[in-house]
């Protein structure tokens, strides 16, 4: 069965995970490069970036990357199993994770399939663990791109 992460990521049989990675350009890359004002409240990120400290960061966000695709790659095996229970527990996670680092739309999307996996509605887990995953990538890509030294504007 293919699973929704790999749909959106590129998969786990050894392929680049994110489109950042596989160097698109033209219009693609909008998709590459997301916006930081699209995905966090960038005041909450620069706080948080400030309280960590320049010589942490990068250890942060390394430890924050792997965390969130661990995350992903374990929700999306429940998605494709069509597992309301596991998924819900990932949410869980995740709703929490997304709201700490600022990340509101994900935060809001995981809310809304957290509800639909406790409703154990299958056909809108699918649809909305494909929105909420392919969301989840745009914040490991961006998570990823921070990592270098400037702050964002």
């Amino acid at each position: 069965m293919t699973s929704v992460f790999s749909i959106w990521t590129g998969g786990r049989d050894g392929s680049p995970r994110s489109h950042l990675e596989t160097g698109l350009s033209g219009p693609s890359a909008a998709l590459a490069r997301p916006d930081a004002a699209e995905l966090i409240e960038t005041q909450k990120f620069n706080e948080i970036m400030d309280m960590i400290g320049p010589r942490g960061r990068k250890e942060f966000l390394n430890c924050l990357v792997r965390d969130l695709s661990d995350l992903a790659e374990s929700l999306d095996r429940a998605i494709t199993a069509h597992d309301a229970d596991e998924a819900q527990r990932k949410t869980h996670i995740l709703i929490g994770l997304a709201g700490t680092v600022g990340a509101g739309p994900l935060r809001d999307m995981a809310l809304a399939l957290h509800r639909n996996a406790a409703a154990e509605v299958a056909r809108g887990l699918t649809s909305r663990g494909a929105q909420t995953l392919a969301e989840l990538d745009r914040l490991i890509r961006f998570f990823k791109g921070a990592a270098e030294p400037e702050r964002l504007a």
